[in-house]
């Protein structure tokens, strides 16, 4: 079992893939059999327009307007496909995304994760080539030890968000070397 989106499925169809035939995914439990969970952590990208002139900011607002067009958001979401699921309703339910043979494949978990699990994410992380740590940050698993050790109360909340704190700041003191 592994906390992970579809890269495991890529890597799994390159290198063993009569073993997708056996994959499937579950929502996070609540914490307890009454309660669904508060939040799961999961990944997306945002946009921001911040303040400026009057051109700027409708040019920006077209820009986006033109990246969240349906059919470009499937086909991103296909550049990588299961590990990337679109955000929008529409880019998840066009021919475009749906006709992707992963796709088609996974049908079932998608369904899943995309009315069962994103609404309750808890929005996170960043790819590597925004800023340097970023890299670190995917190339490790001190936030997610941090996460899971204060989900299975190993540890206290406090003490997850000051050892990832703490993490974070050696990695920035690496990049300043």
């Amino acid at each position: 079992m592994t906390n992970e989106w579809g890269a495991v499925v890529q890597m799994a169809a390159e290198q063993n893939p009569d073993i997708l035939k056996s994959f499937d995914v579950f929502p996070f439990p609540g914490p307890s059999a009454a309660e669904k969970p508060a939040a799961s952590l999961g990944g997306g990208y945002y946009y921001l327009v911040g303040k400026s002139s009057p051109d700027k900011v409708e040019a920006s607002k077209k820009l986006l307007l033109c990246m969240y067009d349906a059919k470009r958001v499937a086909e991103r979401a296909n550049s990588r496909p299961i590990f990337a699921i679109p955000a929008t309703k529409s880019a998840f339910d066009s021919a475009t995304f749906q006709s992707n043979d992963t796709v088609k494949h996974f049908k079932p978990q998608l369904e899943t994760i995309f009315k069962d699990v994103m609404p309750t994410w808890f929005r996170y992380g960043m790819e590597a080539g925004l800023n340097p740590i970023t890299g670190q940050i995917e190339a490790t698993t001190f936030i997610g030890d941090a996460v899971q050790n204060a989900a299975l109360n190993k540890i206290k909340v406090s003490d997850a968000v000051n050892q990832i704190d703490e993490q974070l700041r050696f990695q920035i003191e690496l990049l300043r070397k």
